[in-house]
């Protein structure tokens, strides 16, 4: 595991923030059809030793325009088509969830930890945190995968461990504030988001989304690491000029579970983000509170299971994801009423927020 090791050094700090079927063309003045995707993404292709990035927007007229760089496995291209682990784009699955029980009165935003799940409460886990503060990442909750002791680094050195609950606290410190008061993105506040859907539904978190989500919005490319047999073929991964097609990803996968354990293709998110901004899974009110969003750092502004920023001169809602070793964004430009889809299997954040820039200037 010594390549996966350098690879954590690479990526770690960034874990603190995370924080195509078909093509439409256009034309240039010659008539010549150009696909406005792929010309973006060839300006990125030199940037990958191997593997690459595949790109859709879905307009909102409906028209489809996507394309791909690089290759999945040595001589096999990667496709917008493909099925790539999406990470922390799960929580958007995980948040519709929790709105869904909300809205059907099952729960409420001012429940309580101590009220839903009293047995996983202790110094590590307060039992007044809400349902409210947990949807928006002002719990205080700890993040416990950074740093060289977190439990990223022990994934990467322990791949075929499975990480349980149980083993997930305790690489947790006590929370960092009083809940209500600080935004911290904590894979936490998601895992006991997931636990109370499981609690509520009486049914496996896994058998919810599937049946509920999954199935109902015919996302047929998508599914979960570990749990489901895969429904597509999937774009596999390099660090450096390594392929880790045959990466033990029990560790990783059982460390994503109601957080980060999704795989999808780009055409599967982006209607799936259709399908939360055109209100066809949550309702108006549950809409509200994703896009209500509290002012952040940097120009970051976060809301329930959706970030809120400027990419290419335009406000993005969006959400992004990092696992071994995809890194992907999805994001709806409330502006034009265009989704963007990104994901590339060799991780580079840096190209992957340039491409975003790229894109969505063309919108």
């Amino acid at each position: 595991m010594k390549i996966m090791n350098k690879y954590c050094l690479s990526v770690i700090s960034v874990l603190t923030l995370l924080v195509f079927s078909s093509c439409g063309d256009d034309s240039n003045d010659d008539g010549v059809s150009v696909n406005m995707v792929q010309t973006v993404l060839n300006e990125f292709e030199d940037t990958f030793v191997k593997g690459g990035a595949a790109a859709l927007i879905l307009k909102s007229n409906g028209e489809i325009i996507s394309g791909a760089i690089g290759e999945s496995e040595e001589g096999t291209p990667l496709s917008a088509d493909l099925s790539f682990a999406v990470g922390s784009i799960s929580k958007t699955f995980t948040c519709v969830l929790t709105l869904q029980l909300i809205e059907e009165g099952s729960l409420k935003l001012t429940s309580t930890i101590n009220e839903l799940l009293p047995e996983i409460v202790s110094e590590k886990i307060p039992g007044n945190i809400t349902i409210q503060q947990l949807l928006i990442h002002n719990s205080g909750l700890d993040h416990p995968l950074p740093g060289s002791n977190g439990l990223f680094n022990f994934v990467i050195n322990n791949p075929s461990t499975e990480i349980t609950f149980e083993k997930f606290v305790e690489f947790m410190e006590p929370p960092h504030s009083e809940p209500g008061t600080k935004f911290l993105y904590s894979d936490a506040n998601y895992k006991v988001l997931g636990m109370v859907v499981e609690k509520i539904k009486g049914a496996e978190f896994s058998e919810v989304l599937r049946n509920e989500l999954f199935n109902s919005l015919e996302l047929n490319d998508t599914f979960l690491g570990l749990l489901e047999v895969p429904t597509n073929e999937q774009a596999f991964a390099w660090v450096n000029t390594e392929s880790i097609k045959d990466l033990d990803r029990t560790a990783v996968e059982s460390m994503g579970r109601y957080t980060g354990d999704v795989w999808s293709s780009c055409g599967n998110l982006a209607n799936w983000f259709h399908a939360i901004f055109q209100k066809e899974v949550i309702s108006e009110s549950s809409l509200s509170l994703i896009t209500t969003f509290n002012k952040g750092a940097d120009g970051l502004d976060y809301g329930a299971g959706m970030f809120r920023s400027a990419y290419g001169g335009k406000l993005v809602y969006w959400h992004s994801g990092f696992t071994i070793a995809y890194s992907s964004f999805v994001g709806y430009v409330p502006s034009t009423g265009d989704i963007v889809v990104i994901i590339n299997n060799q991780w580079n954040n840096e190209e992957l927020i340039n491409m975003v820039n790229d894109l969505v200037k063309e919108l």
